[in-house]
């Protein structure tokens, strides 16, 4: 706890003839005359922690502190054992969940034990024991913590309703509740603000305090503070590390409202404190704030420079970091590779990802297990971005807000008109939840007005099995309510639940799905309620509208069934909503049998079903008898019949009559779509893998498909050779097909492929894949910047397939590729080396992804022992390598000769040229090389057969172990001691083992 800095107090000491003589005034708050026995603190419980907010309007300006006074309405007197009081300031209007003040921020100014309350009813004033100044530029917090031998709850106070004005804690057995929480810890809040009478008097302090202390800056090894000077002040003392005191030496004294705290270790949590600085003598009280360095990541957090993530510590450092207030808002992260296995989402209910997260089309593999708010993400808030990031794994929420991107959404903090965005994002993962669950998002609640902020999904897909227990289950979203614009995302794999179920959303409300659609099974269990409401694309449209979306596949339930929606649903009696452009094929099944159920809605739930308007709305009827909606309503609808499949063209389907005259269903569709840029084009499905529907993605003709569609190199430098990337092509059709050739773009001015072109032609079997290796040209002259080709595969003489190759050229610097090492010279060699100019460029073990790296290169003229460390960073990884890498043309993960993380140790080096690589994920790392001179070589150990023996015939296997410090062996054979006759010259081409065939019958014995 900090001291208060009371000020003038010998002075005080003797002008007051009383302790608190200066009491002027009262300030009152809260006139009501209702009562509890929870405010101002819990008296039913024995153990208890309570914060509650007063408004600095009640303050006609800045005042001195000296009494607290609370008005009792039934008596019944209590002790309390151990009674703190403790005030401070702060800018929050109300309390949440965990918001807590932190501890350093508040000022202890009354401890008292067995302290006798609720004699009498009236007012009953606490004298403080350290008068507190308050300026009354932010709210007052008075928090009282107290423990007692016995509880009663007879006893209340006088309280006036005020939304969430108190947070507390409680507990009848245990003392910690009577302690400060923590800021994260969970709460209760409650509206119950206890009427209070403070006494004040005349703010007396010498030397006015600084205010909105704030941090404006951070790096991984610095914070920067801004704060208001008080009027008439020009100087400050600044102190970073454990509370001060008023003895306590500041870390510097400085006449800027800036300053910078250094040499801090990444990713920490400090508290800063300013005090002003009137004279020798005379000093403000300590004004505290809590600041946050960055993580230690590679890059800067920008959109040019992301901070680079390359495994599971460096998501934990951005979750811990997260945890400890660091902000991620405005800050860009890039995903560098596959991360297994996550096991806590980023983030909790109260701690929100606000930043830019691109996924750069990697998988994260989740095995989460929670009651509620489980996924990759636990909250997105105002301005996050994330995209192009793949899930799979496991997510079960026993309770609520599951999803495999985020489990919920919305604009805490207070409104905005900044948007959040999910996009291009796939969920692979089984999802286990209760209720509020879906492929991508557990739920979105953001506000009623359209000013503020949207959130956009697009372009996402679901491929994970949902199964949940409750309702509000979604392949893409379990709510999303208000403000939401589901565009372009499908669902492709089943999904289950209790009710308000749908293929892409549970339940939208307030918001618009397009170009959607549904390949999956819909279920129902009906275990609780006999309204499944569900759909083939959503549980419920309530005040919402849906455009362009099919649903192919079985929806099964009780009530409300519906191969479109469960229920088309407003409690609005404004307002117009839609239905367009849509059609479904597949069974719709409700048991027991209701009249609840139809091809486009279960149900329609209104009292103004004229407000709902569908237009091209079509079903396909697999012999079943149902009408297109259920219930006892009907919507204004135009354009709405069934259709079945040609006889001549099983591509075609032709409705059973004209709509905007034609019957063709894939014409009609067009036809309204192209009314908007935000439509969809819908394709014939000329290859059948739509059951022959219309789709709204074009189809690939089955023969070779190529994997990936866009291969991305991501950052390569110019003039340097650099490993290959893959593509495969695959044949999916049932003959054999011939490749007959495989180009680049005539533009193409950077790729190439690695070693020999393609033999063409060359033929690829049913089910077989070949991979084509894809590298960049070292020899190419190219200016930085974006490059983007395609790479064209004919095959089967006119068929044509091709992908999208594209990299970021830049100009490397030295170390960072082997073109331009450093020349280690001399021994012991150090060198601190930074790794913000430098890129990943070298693969150095397989079994774990390396971060940028630099390269150093070694000359020794005799043979010499190494030892290599590599310290100060995260992550290391070091490989060395021959000076010709073992026949390939670049470090890579299965050439080097020597591997280590952060260590190299006593490693034969023959005389020769080689290769140092050396890695890591943080922004510098420290190197260390030495050599010694090396000892003689030790003989070779377990040697077989065995020395002596006798009777052998044949080709015999020689098997030794190599002796430490030996460089080269020789194997000589004959009749003699020692032998004359050498079966292998001079090599040094063994690993620790070595194994050798000799024929003995041509040599005798060795």
């Amino acid at each position: 706890m900090k001291k208060n800095l009371f000020l003038l107090t010998m002075l005080l000491a003797v002008l007051m003839p009383g302790a608190f003589a200066q009491i002027t005034d009262y300030v009152v708050i809260g006139t009501k005359t209702q009562s509890s026995s929870t405010a101002p603190f819990n008296q039913s419980y024995k153990y208890s922690y309570s914060e509650c907010i007063y408004p600095k309007s009640s303050f006609s300006g800045p005042v001195t502190i000296y009494s607290l006074s609370y008005n009792c309405a039934k008596v019944k007197a209590l002790t309390i054992t151990d009674f703190k009081i403790y005030l401070g300031v702060t800018s929050k209007s109300s309390n949440g969940s965990s918001n807590w003040t932190p501890e350093q921020e508040l000022t202890l100014v009354y401890d008292h034990a067995n302290v006798v309350v609720g004699e009498s009813t009236g007012w009953q004033e606490i004298m403080l024991d350290t008068p507190f100044l308050y300026d009354a530029t932010q709210n007052l917090v008075v928090v009282i913590a107290k423990k007692g031998k016995v509880s009663n709850s007879t006893l209340t106070y006088y309280f006036s309703n005020t939304a969430n004005s108190i947070m507390y804690r409680q507990s009848k057995t245990d003392e910690s509740f009577a302690n400060h929480p923590g800021t994260t810890a969970s709460t209760s809040t409650t509206n119950f603000r206890a009427n209070i009478k403070i006494g004040v008097g005349p703010y007396l302090a010498g030397c006015d305090k600084p205010t909105d202390l704030s941090q404006i800056g951070a790096t991984a090894h610095s914070v920067t503070i801004n704060w208001k000077p008080a009027e008439d002040t020009d100087s400050w003392d600044v102190y970073i590390g454990e509370t001060p005191d008023e003895d306590t030496e500041p870390t510097a004294t400085v006449s800027d409202t800036t300053y910078t705290f250094t040499s801090l270790v990444p990713a920490e949590e400090y508290y800063c404190y300013v005090r002003t600085s009137c004279g020798e003598t005379d000093k403000s009280e300590w004004v505290p704030v809590q600041t946050m360095t960055d993580p230690d990541f590679t890059g800067e957090g920008t959109a040019d420079a992301p901070y680079l993530i390359y495994t599971l510590d460096n998501i934990n450092t951005v979750i811990y970091a997260m945890e400890h207030n660091w902000s991620t808002y405005g800050k860009y992260f890039r995903l560098m590779d596959d991360i297994a296995t996550l096991t806590r989402p980023i983030g909790t209910d109260n701690v929100l990802f606000r930043g830019d997260f691109d996924g750069n089309g990697h998988f994260i593999t989740l095995d989460l297990n929670g009651s509620q708010f489980q996924a990759l993400f636990a909250r997105l808030g105002i301005g996050a971005n994330v995209h192009d990031v793949n899930v799979d794994g496991t997510i079960t929420a026993t309770s609520t807000y599951a999803g495999g991107i985020c489990a919920i959404i919305s604009e805490a903090g207070g409104h905005s008109t900044e948007n959040i965005y999910i996009r291009n994002c796939t969920n692979y993962a089984t999802i286990n939840g209760s209720s509020r669950a879906g492929g991508i998002i557990g739920m979105s609640n953001l506000s009623t007005q359209s000013q503020y902020t949207k959130l956009y999904v697009e372009n996402c897909v679901n491929r994970g099995v949902i199964n949940c227990t409750e309702g509000f289950i979604g392949g893409i979203a379990g709510v999303l309510a208000n403000n939401a614009i589901l565009d372009g995302c499908y669902n492709r794999a089943d999904v289950a639940g209790n009710s308000t179920i749908g293929g892409i959303f549970g339940e939208i409300d307030g918001s618009t799905a397009r170009n959607c659609y549904n390949k999956a099974d819909i279920t129902s269990y009906g275990l609780t309620t006999p309204e499944s409401i569900i759909g083939g694309i959503g549980g419920s449209l309530y005040n919402s509208s849906l455009y362009n979306c099919y649903s192919i596949g079985d929806i099964t339930g009780i009530y409300g069934v519906g191969g479109l929606l469960g229920e088309f649903m407003n409690a609005i009696t404004t307002g117009t909503y839609y239905v367009k452009n849509v059609y479904v094929s597949g069974n719709v099944i409700a048991s027991p049998d209701t009249n609840r159920k139809g091809f486009i809605f279960g149900d329609i739930v209104t009292d103004n079903p004229e407000n709902f308007i569908v237009d091209n709305a079509f079903y396909e009827s697999n012999g079943q008898s149902l009408n297109p909606w259920g219930g006892n309503k009907t919507p204004s609808a135009t354009n709405v019949c069934s259709y079945s499949q040609s006889t001549s063209n099983p591509t075609e389907f032709v409705l059973s009559q004209p709509a905007g005259g034609s019957t063709d269903l894939l014409s009609v569709l067009n036809t309204w779509a192209a009314g908007g840029e935000e439509y969809t084009s819908w394709y014939a499905d000329i290859y059948s893998v739509n059951a022959d529907h219309p789709t709204l993605g074009e189809v690939e003709e089955p023969g070779i498909s190529i994997t990936p569609k866009k291969l991305d190199f991501f950052y390569r430098p110019i003039g340097a050779k650099m490993f290959s990337e893959s593509l495969s092509l695959t044949n999916d059709s049932d003959i054999p097909l011939t490749i007959t050739d495989i180009s680049f773009d005539e533009d193409n001015t950077f790729f190439m492929f690695e070693g020999e072109e393609p033999e063409i032609p060359f033929t690829i079997q049913p089910g077989i894949t070949n991979k084509i290796n894809i590298t960049t040209d070292p020899e190419a002259t190219v200016t930085p910047g974006a490059f983007l080709t395609k790479l064209g595969i004919t095959y089967s003489s006119r068929s044509y397939k091709e992908a999208y190759i594209n990299a970021i050229a830049y100009q490397p610097v030295e170390p960072d590729v082997v073109e331009l090492h450093t020349v280690i010279s001399s021994y012991p060699f150090n060198i601190t080396q930074s790794t913000l100019p430098l890129n990943k460029n070298y693969n150095l073990h397989s079994e774990e992804t390396s971060g940028p790296d630099g390269v150093y290169k070694m000359t020794f003229d005799t043979d010499v022992a190494l030892t290599a460390t590599l310290t100060g960073c995260n992550n290391p990884a070091m490989a060395i390598y021959k000076e010709d890498f073992n026949g390939k043309d670049y470090p890579d993960v299965d050439n080097f000769i020597y591997s280590g993380r952060g260590d190299i140790t006593d490693v034969t080096m023959p005389a020769g040229t080689y290769y140092l690589v050396a890695s890591a994920t943080s922004s510098q790392y420290i190197l260390d090389v030495n050599t010694e001179t090396i000892p003689l070589p030790l003989e070779p150990t377990a040697v077989s057969p065995a020395d002596g023996q006798t009777n052998l015939e044949g080709t015999v296997q020689l098997v030794f172990g190599k002796g430490n410090y030996a460089t080269e062996y020789q194997i000589l054979c004959g009749t003699t001691n020692p032998p004359t006759e050498v079966v292998m010259d001079w090599t040094n081409d063994f690993g620790a083992v070595a194994t050798v065939d000799v024929d003995i019958n041509s040599v005798g014995q060795f």
